[in-house]
């Protein structure tokens, strides 16, 4: 049984919901919180989709405490999860994460688990992840420090979700705010990246930026795996923001067969972050070459959900 409580985030999908679920499932969190939002007023079909996704929770079969944070009344993606996950810290005092798009491991609750222990009482590390779209084996550790905000499957403290709460919530970000962060970025293509995103983040109607942004304007780190633990199974049209089936982002999954070993000291790997962004670039260079017609395939499918969004 894992001891560690596991928060699980649903809306409108039973597919990818249970294919998460099974894998919860087998873990058998002893703790079982369970965040889900209410239909969109007017929205063809998608209540019965939400009774049918919340469904998938009563195959709880395991001794589990579950809690149902459910919303009667669509909330939107970035109240939802803040509001859900604020109730979830109020009672716990850590938490692993998943979303029910974000498949994972066996090695991703006992690393989870392992690393929220072992970094209990370490001031300065606000949150571990499971997702790595560019895993190694080069290294004495099991993984690395980084200013990289991965939620792709993760993990965290309460008293780290407190205080990001307690903060200004912010959806956009002066110049000078963003110009202050430059620093902490590794390469030019990955702050690009990352204040392109910053710039529309009010439209997108996500959460997640502002974590991003308030833990790079603070002295936190975050933990990245050395394998990746996590595959996104929710690219395309039913996605909110994943639409773009990312050939660059899907990478192949690692298991930890023995203990995790920790880093020696807690100090920012910028170098790994390079070799993390060199592999995207590569992939971008060379995927097309050896699989054209999936590419093509992937730009036409997206395109074509843009351009049925657009009428």
């Amino acid at each position: 049984m894992l001891s560690t409580p596991v928060a699980f985030i649903i809306f409108r999908r039973p597919e990818t919901t249970n294919r998460v679920f099974q894998r919860i499932r087998a873990a058998k969190p002893a703790q079982l919180f369970v965040i889900a939002d209410g239909p969109r007023p007017g929205v063809e079909g998608e209540e019965e989709l939400t009774i049918q996704t919340r469904q998938i929770i009563e195959g709880v079969d395991w001794p589990c405490e579950v809690h149902k944070i459910y919303a009667d009344q669509n909330l939107g993606l970035r109240q939802r999860i803040l509001s859900g996950l604020d109730e979830v810290f109020s009672q716990v005092e850590e938490a692993i994460i998943l979303e029910d798009d974000c498949l994972p491991n066996s090695s991703f609750f006992t690393f989870c688990s392992d690393v929220l222990s072992f970094h209990s009482k370490s001031a300065s590390v606000a949150l571990v992840s499971g997702f790595n779209f560019a895993p190694y084996l080069d290294s004495k550790a099991d993984y690395f420090f980084s200013k990289l905000t991965f939620i792709w499957g993760w993990a965290t403290w309460a008293r780290t979700w407190k205080e990001f709460r307690a903060a200004p919530q912010k959806e956009s970000w002066s110049p000078q705010e963003l110009k202050a962060i430059e620093h902490t970025f590794s390469n030019l293509s990955q702050k690009k990246e990352f204040l392109s995103l910053a710039n529309k983040a009010r439209d997108l109607n996500t959460w997640d930026v502002s974590l991003a942004v308030w833990i790079r304007q603070s002295d936190y780190v975050t933990v990245i795996p050395r394998l990746n633990l996590i595959s996104n199974i929710g690219f395309g049209n039913e996605a909110t923001h994943t639409k773009f089936e990312a050939f660059d982002m899907q990478v192949t999954q690692g298991i930890f067969e023995k203990s995790i070993k920790h880093p020696k000291i807690i100090a920012l790997d910028q170098m790994r972050e390079r070799k993390m962004w060199q592999a995207k670039f590569r992939k971008w260079l060379v995927f097309p070459i050896l699989h054209p017609f999936d590419f093509l395939a992937r730009f036409v499918t997206y395109f074509g959900f843009k351009l049925r969004g657009s009428k």
